[in-house]
């Protein structure tokens, strides 16, 4: 679709529905320019919360239904029970879709962990295995979760509102803001009849990209150096036997190290 002389991606058969965006300035989606000044024009609803309550029961748009509540089969039972459980109780879609934003926001948010296991399953992992996250593993969980129980849900990617500048808008007479790498940011959209796409954040408020720290909750540090035994690899490709033990013990690679450092300076004197 084209508008203005800009291009955006659309599934075939959807309504106004908008995967990515390219400016005529780029060649490539969401290029990473400088100085692009351009317009933006979508839709935002307005709709409160006694508007959305009140879709409940109304029907879905075939094609919303049928293509924002599929699931992959291998995801594991355990999640959709998870989902199962949150939202139980709950009488309408949107407060099911509050009650998975609220029980999301009790993770804590950590940019610093480990990726998922190969073959393993992302919002599993998140959910019960690593049990924090940043934001695309909170955007990611929601959208599933609403799935699961039969709710139109889906990813969103893009960037928050970041910083306004004063100066900027003293000077010209229209709001200026400045949006920087930090912001990058993921949340959550759900599909309500008549009101369509509606924005949910299940990402904590002291998330780094809404200006907070970043890490609310960082691993346990080690209480001692990790002991390094088999060849240290090179690259991605040489891994080699490596095994690492975080015993409590003093490790032989740290002994032997010193063993060095002492030889050294008995040769470097021995020079002199």
């Amino acid at each position: 679709r084209r508008q203005r002389g800009d291009e955006s991606l659309a599934p075939a058969g959807s309504r106004n529905d908008t995967l990515q965006v390219r400016f005529v300035e780029g060649r490539e989606y969401f290029p990473t320019r400088t100085n692009v000044r351009y317009t933006s024009v979508g839709n935002r609803s307005t709709a409160n919360a006694s508007d959305l309550i009140a879709t409940a029961g109304m029907p879905y748009p075939s094609d919303i239904l049928t293509t924002y509540t599929q699931l992959p089969r291998s995801l594991p039972q355990r999640v959709l029970a998870l989902a199962d459980f949150v939202t139980r109780g709950m009488p309408t879609e949107y407060e099911k879709a509050i009650a998975v934003q609220n029980y999301l926001l009790h993770i804590p948010y950590n940019l610093d962990i480990q990726a998922p296991p190969a073959g393993h399953d992302g919002v599993d992992y998140f959910l019960f295995e690593s049990g924090q996250g940043y934001c695309d593993y909170f955007a990611s969980a929601m959208a599933v979760m609403l799935r699961a129980v039969g709710i139109p849900a889906r990813y969103v990617l893009g960037y928050t509102t970041g910083r306004p500048d004063a100066n900027a808008s003293h000077a010209t007479g229209d709001q200026v803001w400045d949006v920087a790498e930090l912001n990058y940011h993921a949340w959550t959209e759900v599909y309500f009849p008549q009101y369509g796409w509606v924005r949910f954040e299940p990402t904590p408020a002291g998330a780094i990209e809404f200006g907070g720290q970043g890490n609310q909750a960082p691993p346990p540090a080690l209480t001692n150096e990790p002991t390094i035994t088999g060849p240290i690899p090179e690259d991605e490709e040489d891994t080699g036997d490596v095994t690492i033990d975080t015993g409590s013990t003093a490790t032989p690679f740290v002994s032997a190290g010193h063993i060095l450092l002492g030889v050294l300076v008995v040769i470097l004197v021995a020079v002199g």
